[in-house]
């Protein structure tokens, strides 16, 4: 009864608190983040362990088998599932709802520690991850060239495109995929390597051992003390080529006398095509706390700028007529996809 006359005497007051009230719900409304999928966390886990070279018989002997009885006694686990590939293991972890991830991801480094001195020398460490979607890419393009050959292609986005494209706010990683990396390629020839009674693994050992910085001493100052090092890195070819394995009767073997040393590229694992050819995919992540329509819009105003940048610093060959960038925001904006193509200058 009395909130009913308070409204009829004090109709002014009450339309200005009900005003504020709107205005800070408006106001309130155009803070609110929007994201794909809600804050929730999924009770999954994974770890992943690679041992390049090995096959997956020995991958789940050596590594799976191993990381599964480690973490099979982290609490609250409801399954435990694994594949062995070569050169990879993956061991997935189901927890019951409700259990505290980050304790989970604690307490499964935790048991991987006590067996890591188990594992093959060789292997890497192993990585653990919670699910996330939030992790999941944002944005994704896709580069082509009818000029530029894979290499080309993915050096060109991950020592241009990248790392404009990390400045802009919002964007937490960049990824590249496709095209081809480089590396060398050291291929043994086994009859060679048999005879002068080496193995794999001595040519492996010492390529390793050649490569590096090595610690040499300090020099010490009446003001100053000076750290001294070994620039022991490999700059060239033939330096890898006359890295000495062992010595038979008195003579130096080189690591040519038995294998071909080669600049190369990786084992393409994966491909990426874009109009009709060759191309690389560029996956953009944005941080946990961003806005993912705001950023993804940022992302697509900052995108001809970076493209011009590109064609002034001439990161494209003289000979290039033009090359294509294709962006698609995919169900964050509408699946909306532009096409840029710029000429060389």
């Amino acid at each position: 009864m009395l909130l009913t006359k308070f409204s009829i005497r004090r109709q002014i007051t009450l339309v200005m608190i009900y005003a504020v009230v709107i205005f800070f719900s408006f106001f309130a409304l155009t803070q609110l983040k929007i994201d794909f999928f809600p804050d929730i966390t999924f009770p999954f886990a994974g770890v992943v362990t690679s041992y390049s070279g090995v096959g997956p018989d020995d991958i789940e002997t050596l590594v799976t088998r191993p990381v599964e009885e480690a973490v099979s006694s982290v609490k609250h686990i409801k399954k435990v599932s694994s594949q062995s590939y070569k050169g990879n293991s993956i061991v997935m972890l189901e927890f019951k709802y409700g259990a505290d991830m980050d304790q989970a991801e604690s307490d499964i480094r935790k048991n991987l520690d006590y067996i890591r001195d188990f594992l093959p020398a060789d292997a890497s460490e192993p990585l653990v991850f919670v699910f996330d979607p939030s992790m999941m890419p944002i944005s994704y393009f896709s580069m082509s060239s009818p000029y530029l050959g894979p290499a080309e292609l993915r050096r060109l986005a991950e020592d241009k495109i990248e790392p404009m494209l990390e400045r802009i706010d919002g964007v937490a990683s960049v990824q590249t995929m496709g095209g081809s990396q480089r590396r060398i390629n050291v291929s043994i020839n086994p009859v060679l390597l048999a005879s002068y009674n080496l193995s794999p693994n001595d040519v492996t050992q010492a390529i390793q051992s050649g490569a590096g910085l090595q610690p040499s001493g300090t020099i010490e100052t009446r003001g100053k003390n000076y750290n001294l090092r070994v620039l022991s890195e490999y700059a060239t070819l033939d330096q890898i080529k006359k890295t000495i394995l062992t010595y038979k009767n008195g003579v130096p073997v080189y690591v040519k006398d038995i294998a071909a040393v080669e600049d190369g590229f990786k084992e393409n694992t994966n491909e990426v095509r874009a109009d009709y050819g060759e191309g690389v995919m560029l996956l953009i992540s944005k941080q946990s706390d961003a806005n993912t329509i705001i950023t993804s819009r940022k992302i697509k105003e900052a995108l001809p700028d970076i493209l011009a940048i590109c064609v002034t610093q001439r990161s494209l060959p003289s000979f290039c007529h033009f090359w294509s960038f294709t962006f698609s925001c995919g169900t964050y904006a509408a699946a909306s996809s532009w096409l840029y193509r710029f000429p060389c200058r």
